[in-house]
């Protein structure tokens, strides 16, 4: 479960096999998937399961369980976790095991199932404003080269002009072989 995460500025080629989407956000909340690129992903660029039927998995989320231990050993209800950590505050009261309020926003898809829903998902827990879907690939600068900018000449035309430019390193200089 991932839980306040943000994935931002990634390119997904390729990237689900079999099961597994190039994201997966099991029962997490409050997750900001930003200005990325998925193409091709077999699955889905994101996958979102409501919840979980793993007992093994829920017995972590009852009102004995390890979380609930763990927090109260830190008593989160004071400083320093009470005043950071806002959402904290009701963690006990709130479904664990259910999504909430994920972000998915600027965001290309190309030929890719933006995202799929598991186990009685509520659609309106996930929001996805501003994301484009398109199978053309060949908005991107140069995606062989690792430029994935969006070209000048066709920005205002697709209406995408909230996406930043991704740039792919395909091998960095501290990966280069020494002599």
């Amino acid at each position: 479960m991932a839980c306040g995460t943000t994935v931002s500025s990634n390119v997904f080629r390729n990237a689900s096999t079999g099961y597994f989407p190039a994201i997966l956000i099991n029962c997490g909340s409050y997750n900001t998937i930003d200005n990325n690129v998925f193409i091709d992903t077999q699955v889905a660029g994101i996958d979102i399961d409501e919840g979980t039927r793993n007992p093994s998995v829920i017995k972590k989320y009852e009102t004995d369980g390890i979380y609930h231990r763990r927090l109260k050993a830190v008593n989160y209800k004071q400083p320093p976790y009470a005043g950071r950590y806002k959402r904290i505050e009701h963690f006990m009261e709130d479904n664990m095991i259910v999504s909430r309020e994920n972000l998915a926003i600027n965001n290309i898809f190309v030929r890719t199932r933006a995202y799929s829903l598991r186990l009685g998902f509520d659609s309106t827990k996930y929001i996805m404003p501003n994301n484009y879907f398109t199978s053309d690939e060949n908005i991107f600068t140069n995606p062989d080269k690792g430029d994935f900018s969006i070209k000048e000449e066709i920005k205002d035309s697709l209406g995408i002009d909230f996406f930043k430019p991704v740039k792919v390193y395909t091998k960095p200089e501290y990966f280069q072989d020494k002599k």
